[in-house]
C-alpha cells in the first residue's frame, strides 16, 4: 500500500509542479500534451517492474472460528492480488480454519444460530499493482457440517475453489483479471450461482449427478460449454433431466473479455 501511495504521490507532485511552472510562464501551455503520455508510460513501467522493486515477504498467520452452535452461515471473502485456495477441510467443529499470508481480519455478525462472516486482508490494499510478485497466498478450509452461502470478491490472481464436499446453497463470485477454477457443490439440493468476471479465465466444473441450467451474458468472451451434458436450448444450456434431478444448480455468468468453460 505504501508503494502505491508513493507512485500516486509522485504523479500529483509532478502535475502540481507543472501547473505552477505554467502559471509562472516557465513552461508552455502545450506541455500538457506531453505530460499525460509520459504518465501512461510511467504507469505501464510501474506495473511491469514494480513487483521486483517492492518485493516483500508476507508473514503468514493461521486463523479459525468455532461453530459454537451456528447452524447456517454466510461467508464473504475479500482477497486481492495473489492465490486463493478454498476447500472443505476445516478442522472439525470449526466454521473455517486456514493460513493467510499477510494476515486476515474477521468481521462477525450473529443473529441467534445464524452467522454472517467477512474475511478481509489485514492490510488495506488497492489497485492491480499492490503486493509482491507472489501476492497473498490464502488457504481456506470451510466446514461441511452446515449449509453455507458464499461470496468471493477477488482481484488479480489465481483462484481455486473446490466446493464439491460443501453444502453451498448460494454462491457469488466477483473477480477481475484472474484465472479461476471452481468446482461446485455436490451436496446441496439446489444452489444458485452468480459469477461476474472481467478479463478473466474461468473454468466451472459441475459434479456428476448434478443437473445444471446455464446462462451466459457479457461482452467479448469465448465460451466452451460441454454440449453432451448441457445442450443449448433456446440460448440456455440445460441438462435434459434438470426438472426432475435431485440435485440442481442454476448458473448465471456475466463476463467481459475472457474465456469461460463449464464442464
Amino acid at each position: 500500500m505504501r508503494t502505491s501511495r508513493f507512485f500516486w504521490g509522485v504523479v500529483l507532485v509532478l502535475a502540481g509542479s507543472i501547473l505552477v511552472l505554467q502559471n509562472l510562464g516557465v513552461l508552455p501551455g502545450s506541455f500538457w500534451g506531453v505530460f499525460w503520455p509520459l504518465m501512461f508510460i510511467l504507469f505501464g513501467g510501474w506495473i511491469l517492474i514494480g513487483p521486483t522493486l517492492r518485493k516483500r515477504e508476507w508473514q503468514s498467520e493461521t486463523a479459525a472460528l468455532p461453530l459454537q452452535g451456528v447452524t447456517e452461515a454466510t461467508i464473504e471473502v475479500h482477497h486481492g492480488a495473489g492465490r486463493l485456495f478454498v476447500d472443505g477441510q476445516a478442522e472439525p467443529g470449526y466454521l473455517f480454519s486456514g493460513s493467510f499470508a499477510g494476515g486476515v481480519r474477521q468481521e462477525e455478525q450473529r443473529d441467534g444460530n445464524r452467522l454472517r462472516l467477512k474475511l478481509r486482508p489485514a492490510e488495506e490494499m488497492w489497485g492491480p499493482w499492490v503486493g509482491d510478485s507472489g501476492g497473498m497466498n490464502w488457504n481456506l478450509g470451510l466446514t461441511r457440517e452446515i449449509p453455507l452461502r458464499l461470496a468471493f470478491k477477488t482481484g488479480a490472481g489465481e483462484n481455486t475453489l473446490n466446493l464439491e464436499t460443501l453444502n453451498v446453497e448460494d454462491l457469488q463470485i466477483e473477480t477481475g483479471a484472474s484465472s479461476s477454477e471452481v468446482t461446485l457443490s455436490a451436496q446441496a439440493a439446489f444452489c444458485r450461482v452468480s459469477i461476474k468476471a472481467g478479463a478473466a479465465s474461468m473454468q466451472v466444473r459441475v459434479p456428476e449427478g448434478v443437473a445444471a441450467s446455464i446462462r451466459l451474458t457479457g461482452g467479448l468472451m469465448s465460451s466452451d460449454i460441454n454440449p453432451a451434458r448441457f445442450p443449448n436450448v433456446g440460448g440456455e444450456y440445460r441438462s435434459l433431466d434438470y426438472d426432475t434431478a435431485e440435485r440442481r444448480v442454476e448458473i448465471h455468468i456475466e463476463a467481459g473479455a475472457g474465456s469461460i468453460a463449464v464442464i
